[in-house]
């Protein structure tokens, strides 16, 4: 059953949400071969020659040429183009102090096509930017492949969240395992993949710092990170040129990591706050489709059979249950001092009325973090005044309304 699964969702063992790198640096198929001058440039750093380069191919085609190229391509490869064309509109629209809201259809139409079939907007997605993004580097560990800025330091952050994605193989397998028999070992198995997962990618988070200098990611790699949106310098969204497409949508998010929210469906942590469930149920619009179903499916089977019923019974389970939110709450803190680090402490304080993502004003959402940041996690734990409704927003998820905040609001 597995095997048909991970196929149906598009997810692996050996990479969990990640396609395959080996697969991500294939050459596109032939007929986008008129291509390959500008997608050999998007590392660099001369926006100038990137957006003559990318003018070069407007010919006056019909839009049928372009639009059939994505015809009749496997998954994978649907990928591959939805990951060049993203990078390449990103870079064509911001890499200059002068954005464009315009881009031309030999461009757009591809681009359009490819996320339609994969099921996410066109923007730039945690789909794009991490899950189709990543290869393997000369010394055999896991890498980026494009950039827009061409710095170092987006190709790390990138890097952090690639590696960070590759952490959850076994965490999926155990999930089945899972499905298929509820009993104590297998969900003392779920529970401690759970809390193995939560340590490996805290401690991948803290290599943020190594390659990605907190200034510059805040003035330089940040801005690539926005959509086409009005507070993103885009009061028209984005018009594919010639044509009656336009659209308007957010750019990346750590909330679109199909990862961190399986977690919170696992543990059974619930979102009270109706800005909190409607922000997730939001960004996981910007999931592949095979993603989200995947999701859903999870909320199904663990709304069915709730970890948290499994362990009530057995202490030496609540134990492990209680380590595994230890560890969230370890993974929260070192996810808000990252937000801090890179983004709270460049910005001067918003004036009252300005709101962040789902209408919250921004310093609430800032009190918000300082006031739960110690306390959230127990209420989640077993105790004698244990109550499920007892759960309030979590840290992660204060801390990305922050960053998506901070994103779209202070990148133009």
């Amino acid at each position: 059953m597995s095997n048909n699964l991970f196929e149906q969702y598009d997810i692996s063992p050996e990479w969990g949400f990640l396609s395959d790198p080996n697969e991500n640096i294939k050459n596109l198929p032939s007929q986008f071969d008129e291509y390959n001058e500008i997608i050999n440039m998007l590392n660099s750093k001369d926006g100038e020659l990137f957006r003559e380069t990318v003018n070069k191919l407007e010919k006056n085609l019909p839009h049928s040429y372009y639009l059939n190229k994505t015809q009749n391509l496997s998954l994978k490869e649907i990928q591959r183009v939805y990951l060049v064309f993203t990078f390449i509109a990103q870079k064509y629209t911001k890499c200059l102090e002068n954005k464009l809201d315009e881009i031309p259809y030999e461009i757009g139409l591809v681009w359009y096509d490819s996320a339609k079939k994969i099921g996410v907007p066109p923007v730039l997605t945690y789909a794009a930017s991490i899950l189709y993004n990543c290869k393997f580097d000369k010394n055999e560990n896991l890498s980026t492949i494009y950039s827009i800025s061409g710095t170092p330091d987006e190709l790390h952050f990138y890097k952090v969240h690639i590696t960070l994605e590759n952490t959850c193989g076994n965490l999926i397998k155990t999930v089945f395992e899972y499905m298929s028999t509820q009993n104590d070992k297998t969900t003392l198995s779920i529970i401690q993949s759970t809390k193995t997962t939560l340590q490996k990618v805290t401690n991948i988070l803290k290599t943020m710092y190594d390659e990605c200098e907190p200034e510059k990611f805040f003035k330089t790699v940040r801005l690539y990170l926005s959509g086409y949106t009005k507070d993103n310098g885009f009061p028209n969204g984005l018009k594919i040129k010639d044509t009656d497409i336009s659209f308007s949508y957010g750019g990346g998010s750590a909330a679109q990591s199909s990862l961190i929210q399986l977690i919170d469906i696992i543990l059974g942590i619930e979102h009270e706050s109706e800005h909190g469930k409607k922000f997730l149920l939001d960004q996981r619009e910007y999931m592949p489709k095979t993603h989200r179903d995947f999701l859903t499916h999870m909320e199904t089977v663990f709304e069915k059979h709730p970890l948290k019923n499994s362990v009530l019974n057995n202490s030496y389970l609540t134990k492990e249950y209680n380590s595994a939110i230890n560890e969230l709450k370890i993974f929260r803190q070192a996810h808000y001092r990252l937000v801090h680090d890179y983004i709270v402490k460049f910005i001067k304080t918003p004036e009252s009325e300005e709101k962040g993502v789902g209408g919250l004003m921004f310093k609430e959402l800032i009190q918000y973090i300082k006031d739960t940041k110690n306390k959230i996690i127990i209420n989640n734990k077993f105790n004698d005044n244990y109550k499920s409704g007892d759960n309030k927003w979590l840290l992660w998820l204060a801390g990305t309304l922050v960053v998506f905040y901070c994103i779209s609001k202070f990148a133009n």
